[in-house]
């Protein structure tokens, strides 16, 4: 089974479609398509701790209690949050005063340097 087909499976099942519809839309045989499903913790009693990340789409283990999660770590609620603008903050743009570039800011008005390295770099060659 392919990588591609193993995805289609996870979403279908997350959907909750059932393995004789998979198989048919996916020409796999339907013990195939539930097999992979029961190796895979796929079942109907497990659907329920499983999700995916809403940037990357790979497979989040549910934790018993708590909220939902919808992104696999911070990096893609980050990255998902920067695509889709949803913090409906004010763009700032700045030039850096290590390296003269000019970047762009979301919510930081009073930001000076570019990256991290930058301001390090900065700091090493004027010390305070």
């Amino acid at each position: 089974m392919t990588k591609y087909e193993a995805d289609q499976i996870f979403k279908s099942r997350l959907q909750n479609e059932d393995y004789n519809t998979i198989a048919k839309r996916m020409s796999i045989k339907m013990n195939t398509i539930a097999s992979y499903c029961y190796r895979n913790g796929l079942t109907d009693s497990n659907l329920s701790n499983i999700s995916e990340c809403c940037y990357c789409h790979e497979k989040i283990e549910q934790k018993a209690k708590g909220k939902k999660r919808l992104f696999c770590n911070d990096k893609c609620r980050s990255a998902w949050r920067r695509a889709h603008n949803l913090l409906n903050e004010p763009v700032y743009h700045h030039v850096c005063i290590g390296c003269g570039a000019a970047f762009d800011t979301t919510g930081n008005k009073s930001q000076k340097y570019c990256s991290r390295q930058c301001y390090q770099k900065h700091r090493e060659e004027n010390p305070v």
